[in-house]
């Protein structure tokens, strides 16, 4: 395995500042207070990177034997990660892993796993108590970290895709897709099932559009974010071809 990074890693201010180069790796996202972030090493899938935004000293981690990284999310204390591994030819399962030892104590059973897209890796409820875990099969559990049943979230439709929490982690944003140019989000009471329609996305210009990616969305719902990816073609008129 090598220990060289195929990739820069950047932080980007919302203020449309420039973004500055922090690192190297497959970025997973930022601590609660914004001072670190969490990157896979893509050429080698047994280290996990803390790296620092700004001042501070960045450190690697280390899978447990035999096991991968497939994604992490950070705890809000920002001294534990969860992190999603699997052996070869076995399901991921979820750990909890401290950043400064680097010890891990499994959470999920084989089979289930932080709740992920391509575009999106789950995060842990503001209070620290709860992840989102699924069995990737369209079903959907609000798991305790610190251990038990994980409890099924009912009155989901095969298409919903958890977002975020908020509310003080009574909540969560759903993701209800309608097509590939419109996009409904759903604010969700756990305790209730109670579901009511928070925001629709659908770009104004559906010029070559091919997809809607997953919404970013801030815990308090006050912003969000969304991404529009399009596929263009250049067309050329070829005249005197004998």
């Amino acid at each position: 395995s090598s220990d060289v990074f195929s990739s820069d890693l950047y932080t980007q201010q919302t203020d449309g500042s420039s973004p500055a180069m922090i690192g190297q790796g497959a970025g997973l996202g930022l601590s609660f207070d914004g001072k670190w972030a969490v990157a896979l090493n893509p050429l080698n899938l047994q280290q996990l990177r803390i790296i620092p935004t700004g001042v501070g000293e960045g450190r690697t981690l280390s899978a447990p034997p035999g096991l991968k990284y497939l994604g992490a999310t950070w705890m809000p204390d920002g001294k534990h990660v969860l992190v999603v591994t699997a052996a070869p030819g076995h399901a991921p399962a979820t750990y909890l892993q401290d950043v400064v030892s680097g010890t891990v104590r499994q959470v999920t059973s084989e089979g289930k796993y932080l709740a992920t897209s391509d575009q999106v890796f789950g995060s842990v409820s503001p209070d620290g108590k709860y992840c989102i875990i699924t069995d990737g099969e369209n079903h959907y559990w609000v798991q305790p970290i610190e251990g038990g049943d994980p409890r099924e979230i009912k009155g989901l439709l095969e298409t919903d895709f958890p977002l975020e929490w908020h509310n003080d982690s009574q909540n969560l944003f759903i993701e209800r897709g309608s097509g590939t140019d419109t996009v409904d989000i759903y604010d969700l009471n756990l305790a209730t099932g109670q579901q009511k329609l928070w925001t629709h996305f659908s770009p104004a210009d559906k010029n070559a559009i091919l997809s809607l990616r997953h919404p970013v969305i801030t815990t308090d719902g006050a912003h969000a974010l969304y991404v529009v990816q399009r596929i263009f073609s250049t067309l050329f008129v070829a005249k005197g071809i004998q």
